[in-house]
């Protein structure tokens, strides 16, 4: 990351990506996914939290406004959580709502138990991976290991390659210098003549046809996966 941060920034970083569904995070014992819809059970088990309230009516928001007698208006940043107390009642509105206030909350806004039990959960390699790389983070050595500048560059192409095709199986929606610029903010280290040889060996022979792209069409993912 560009700057340095402290534990409480990186916890709450991370806790935003699992909220938004970017960072797969794991149970400890079998290592079935934990999704964000299962993760609202364990703040639910406490129904006090320094950051926000949670209560079985009313509408999940992450601000709230309160008339004054004089006319004025207060508004309170902490947050409302809005869901029935029994879980098979929770429509999928409710629960998006209920995460979009959850998800830009800071890790120390939840109680002891729930950060508790969410740093008890896991996090796969594989998983972390594919997290840096929709991210645009480098892969961490203290988990990949120090690569040589040459490894990298290797790695980067193949990867660009991996990504090239698999967009390849829809209908080409960009000039070339688009995904040439979108490939090398995915994969640091990837050369303009690696683009150049993965464009080469692994797009469709219609993508390399110049001319404007197909109308219509469906919008590029923006997941490495």
């Amino acid at each position: 990351m560009p700057q340095r941060r402290d534990e409480r920034e990186v916890r709450t970083h991370l806790l935003h990506a699992v909220w938004s569904g970017e960072l797969l995070v794991r149970k400890p014992s079998s290592d079935e996914p934990m999704q964000p819809r299962a993760l609202l059970h364990l703040v639910c088990l406490a129904k006090s939290h320094p950051g926000f309230d949670i209560s079985a009516s009313g509408t999940s928001q992450v601000s709230s406004l309160e008339e004054q007698p004089d006319g004025g208006v207060v508004v309170s940043f902490h947050g409302h959580v809005a869901l029935p107390p029994d879980p098979c009642d929770w429509t999928d509105q409710a629960v998006n709502d209920a995460i979009d206030v959850l998800k830009v909350q800071p890790f120390d806004a939840f109680s002891q138990h729930f950060r508790v039990g969410v740093s008890c959960l896991r996090v796969l390699r594989d998983d972390f991976r594919v997290y840096c790389l929709s991210s645009g983070y480098a892969l961490p050595s203290f988990w990949f290991g120090k690569q040589t500048p040459r490894l990298s560059i290797a790695k980067a192409e193949r990867e660009c390659a991996d990504w090239l095709r698999s967009l390849g199986r829809r209908p080409k929606e960009h000039a070339k210098t688009w995904y040439r610029e979108e490939a090398h903010r995915r994969f640091p280290g990837l050369s303009l003549r690696g683009f150049d040889r993965a464009w080469s060996s692994v797009t469709p022979k219609s993508w390399r046809k110049a001319g404007a792209r197909r109308r219509g069409s469906a919008s590029i993912p923006t997941s490495t996966t």
